[in-house]
């Protein structure tokens, strides 16, 4: 298996790693030179690169050939309440493997206002979970927002789930999906969603949906129903075409 590095920026010829990456590669992947590797940038891009020299904090690589992956299709967004700092790299690693593309943090009324959220740990989580799952794309980590204010960026366009103690009254699968329309999956605080915000979500075309009986943590119910959701989307993804970039 092709070993991977993140870089933010490159074009044919040579480029250098420094940081964490450049760490990584020399210390874990025990990289040496002749090696190859391919990087991407997070926006498409990837790159077959062959390691020329390993310094001390830096790693220079001659890149042979660039590829541009499209974005995947549909656009999978995880509005979630944030959990406890312990049990936030589980969401954002398994969210990530699983293709997620924008995690959005959002405030409820049960949410807690003690969690710490720190952005700059999940953009490195989720760095290291692409380099594991060969996503090329990295997900957007978005700013937290109160639920209502996220509920009214939402469009007709759009599929939306969210994680309801009660039993949907009618599938999901039936409900209408434009081929240009998002994922959305909501994920409320360990106390649940209120009935207010629940009937605010039904109002914007939300639809509830019961995993089993068990209560179950905020990192757990968004994975289940992520799983869900991209399982009902399954038909509607765009195969993955490379395009040379010269």
């Amino acid at each position: 298996m092709t070993r991977r590095l993140f870089c933010t920026d490159f074009t044919m010829g040579q480029v250098r790693l420094t940081g964490p990456e450049a760490h990584h590669g020399r210390n874990v992947l025990r990289l040496s030179p002749g090696d190859e590797v391919e990087l991407f940038d997070g926006k498409g891009q990837i790159a077959l690169a062959r390691v020329d020299r390993l310094g001390k904090a830096e790693i220079l690589l001659h890149i042979e050939n660039i590829q541009f992956a499209p974005e995947p299709a549909p656009q999978v967004v995880l509005a979630t309440a944030i959990p406890k700092f312990a049990h936030q790299e589980i969401l954002v690693r398994m969210g990530t493997e699983l293709g997620v593309s924008v995690f959005a943090p959002i405030i409820s009324e049960r949410s807690s206002v003690r969690e710490q959220f720190r952005p700059e740990k999940w953009e490195r989580w989720i760095i290291e979970a692409c380099k594991q799952c060969k996503s090329h794309y990295l997900p957007k980590v978005a700013p937290p927002v109160r639920l209502m204010d996220f509920i009214r960026t939402l469009t007709d366009d759009d599929l939306i789930i969210f994680g309801d103690t009660a039993p949907a009254q009618h599938p999901v699968i039936s409900q209408p999906f434009s081929k240009s329309g998002r994922v959305i999956v909501l994920v409320g605080p360990e106390g649940g969603f209120t009935p207010a915000e629940i009937e605010t979500m039904k109002q914007a075309r939300a639809v509830g949906l019961r995993i089993g009986r068990q209560i179950l943590r905020i990192e757990t119910a968004a994975i289940a129903l992520t799983t869900v959701a991209l399982l009902l989307t399954a038909d509607r993804e765009m195969p993955e075409n490379f395009s040379e970039r010269p």
